[in-house]
């Protein structure tokens, strides 16, 4: 078991100071350490008010739906970590959708306009889709290039989702604190 406060009394000023720009990115224990290192030390804690952060459930006690909304809140952003949970709830959801709409524009509409909202979608999930599988990934203690596999023909997808699958990390890793 992790002594999370003891982990925080050991980081720079400069660390504790980013890590309050993102406390709703950590656990709810990590929140407290943070926050709590982050008083101890005096530092400025009105970037949690100005950017109207606040601090939340942990992810694992959050909901599929909290967790899906949460892959498209955090889109393009690459650092830290996402757990399982965060990463097929929204993964999932959007492959299920992207191929009904394939599988609709294809067969039974066969409307240009249809086709054209499925093309829309695809594209929109793409670069959210990278940055959860980046985010997963870290959360297993490796770096987002992993996610590279995904390319390899046949073997590769399967080892991503392996990878994917695999258990996170425990004990904090240089991407932050376990989710």
């Amino acid at each position: 078991m992790t002594n999370l406060p003891e982990v925080w009394s050991r980081k720079s000023d400069q660390q504790v100071q980013e890590a309050t720009r993102h406390v709703s990115e950590y656990s709810a224990e990590a929140q407290a350490a943070i926050l709590s290192e982050a008083l101890r030390r005096g530092l400025n804690l009105d970037d949690i008010v100005a950017s109207d952060q606040t601090v939340t459930a942990t992810p694992s006690s959050a909901t599929l739906v909290e967790c899906y909304l949460r892959g498209w809140k955090r889109g393009i952003d690459f650092r830290g970590r996402a757990g399982r949970k965060e990463c097929f709830a929204f993964l999932v959801p959007n492959v299920v959708v992207l191929a009904g709409g394939i599988v609709a524009a294809s067969s039974m509409w066969r409307s240009e306009v249809f086709a054209f909202l499925v093309l829309g979608f695809f594209l929109a999930i793409q670069v959210p889709h990278r940055a959860v599988t980046v985010r997963r990934i870290h959360d297993t203690g490796r770096v987002g290039w992993w996610a590279l596999f995904g390319l390899i023909p046949l073997v590769g997808g399967v080892a991503l989702l392996g990878l994917l699958l695999k258990e996170g990390e425990t004990s904090p890793n240089q991407w932050g604190d376990p989710t």
